[in-house]
This record gives structure tokens, C-alpha cells and sequence, in this order.
């Protein structure tokens, strides 16, 4: 299995802040998931292919992680995001 990974930490006056962008690949939204803190949440929606927005609450210095975990077991071709190709 593949892994890469982004961590966000929220700021005094940032508590307000829905919106993490990511640069890594993916082959599949399947393929990305969020924690909290170290506790993985499905409370996200995709409001473009780079980027997840929590739909839950956030403290000051809450812990955001957006990670990639793919199964490289199965039959997948790696396709670039934002290719000009």
C-alpha cells in the first residue's frame, strides 16, 4: 500500500477554516481520507479534486490530516490530477 500524507494545524483565528488543500495524487476519492486529531472522519465534502472541506467543528490547534491510502493490490493505472496532458 501506497501512503503520502499533508497535516494541518488550526490557528487561534483560523477556527473558522472548513477548506484544506492537498497536493498529492490520487487515483480514486476513495483513495484520500481525513482524521482529526488522529481519529479518521467521513465529515468532508469535495468542493474541487484538490481540496476536502470539513463539515465539523474545528478547535484551535486541532489536527487535520489528509492522506492517501491505496491499495496497490488491485489492477489500477496512476493517473496525474491537473495534467495539461
Amino acid at each position: 500500500m501506497a501512503l503520502t500524507e499533508e497535516f494541518f494545524t488550526v490557528e487561534e483565528g483560523n477556527e473558522n477554516q472548513t477548506d484544506f488543500q492537498f497536493t498529492f495524487e490520487y487515483i480514486t476519492k476513495d483513495d484520500v481520507r481525513v482524521s482529526i486529531n488522529d481519529v479518521e472522519t467521513t465529515s468532508y465534502t469535495w468542493p474541487n479534486a484538490t481540496t476536502v472541506r470539513i463539515t465539523t467543528d474545528l478547535s484551535v490547534n486541532d489536527r487535520v490530516r489528509v492522506f492517501r491510502y491505496t491499495n496497490v493490490d488491485k489492477d489500477r493505472k496512476s493517473t496525474r490530477l491537473n495534467s495539461s496532458h
